[in-house]
Order: C-alpha cells, then structure tokens, then sequence
C-alpha cells in the first residue's frame, strides 16, 4: 500500500473517530408536560434558576433573542434599531458615561418585564457563581445540544441557542450566549455574557445591540 493510501486512510479514520468521540455523550429525553415551564430550581447558589429561557415553553427550546435592555425582538439586531441608542449623536442615551449605570434598571429588565417582578435577569456575578459552583456537562436533551448544569441534587438544561448578529443567527447548536444585566466596566456599549461550546464555559462581552438568550433567576 503506497504512503498516499495510507495518508487517505489514517484521514478517514481520523474523522471517523473523532465523529464518535463528539457522538458519546449522555442524551437525556424531558417529557413534555402541559404545566406551565416558569419553575426556578434550586441549584444550592445565591439565587434560584428558571427552568427555561425567556420565549420559550420548554427546557431545550431557545427562545427569544434580545438586545441588552430592550425587550422587543428585531428582525435586525443593529445599534439603528437599538433602544437606547441616539441616530444622530451614535451615542447610548442610557446607561452611559453620564448616568454611570451599569446594571439594569427593573423597568428595563427584560425577565420582570416579560415575567413579573418576582423573576429578572442575573449579574455577572451570579452568573460567575453557576460557573464556579455547579457541575457542567456538555450534553443532548430531546435533540438538542447544550449543558446541563447540577447542583443541590437538581439540574437546568441551557441549550446552545447561539446568538442574532444583525439578521443572521449563528452557532445554534454549538455555542450559547447568555445575557446578564451587567454592562462590561466603563465602556458603555459593551454588556456581559455568559458564553460556552462544548469544551468551555466562559464569560464574554457583546454589543448591547447584539440579540442574545436569557435565563432569568429569582430569590
């Protein structure tokens, strides 16, 4: 067998093996019930964890997208359609250099908004606090890709929603991206995110007019 064969072969199995590799992970089946999803499951953390993201009515469903402090979701996440951005200046006419708010306000938080005031969005540190204290394990639930994340003998499932750029969607079913109500230090265009693919969970910063996935908490 001439060494171009045996480069051919080893590629093949190369990708071969790796595709099972991916392939061997737990699967898990939610069934699905006619009660209502808006459950916060304790995780044994500082807060409680919703079962479910924003918009949607199941544990691996995505839900809605949403740019950072505006509960309307766009065809198009761009900062000309964003709330609280000025057209003519390019400049954000809240939460900026002037009123040096960086979390967001209730009024503008978009799980009390859609909710009710028992439920909003999570800080960064609480978000730090799932990362740091809960097991992850990169997973399938009902066909969809995501991490299910444990502590306190329960368990949430954060699907791999990815996120809305503009009007395209990327990495869905590979990556997630989870909005916290925090804003990134002093650069007022930039919010916090909870980020992972299948090897990582990370913190990561976006545009506020970006769209992204929310997982609301509650006390």
């Amino acid at each position: 067998m001439n060494k171009k064969v045996c480069s051919v072969l080893a590629l093949v199995m190369s990708i071969f093996l790796t595709s099972c590799s991916q392939d061997e992970i737990n699967t898990y089946d939610i069934p699905r019930g006619e009660e209502e999803h808006m459950h916060a499951v304790d995780l044994g953390l500082s807060v409680k964890w919703a079962c479910c993201n924003i918009g949607a009515e199941f544990p691996e469903e995505y839900g809605g997208y949403y740019a950072w402090g505006d509960p309307e979701e766009k065809d198009s996440c761009i900062w000309t359609r964003y709330k609280w951005h000025n057209d003519s200046t390019g400049e954000m006419i809240k939460y900026n250099g002037k009123d040096e708010k960086i979390v967001l306000d209730p009024s503008d938080d978009i799980a009390q908004i859609m909710w009710g005031e028992d439920w909003r969005m999570p800080t960064q540190a609480e978000m730090q606090e799932l990362m740091e204290c809960c097991e992850w394990e990169w997973t399938s639930v009902n066909g969809v890709y995501g991490y299910k994340v444990s502590g306190n003998g329960n368990s949430i499932f954060l699907p791999a929603a990815g996120s809305q750029y503009e009007d395209l969607f990327t990495s869905q079913g590979t990556q997630g991206c989870y909005m916290s109500s925090t804003l990134y230090g002093g650069d007022y265009e930039l919010e916090v995110c909870m980020g992972f693919n299948k090897k990582n969970y990370y913190t990561i910063n976006s545009d506020r007019c970006d769209g992204h996935t929310i997982r609301p908490v509650k006390k």
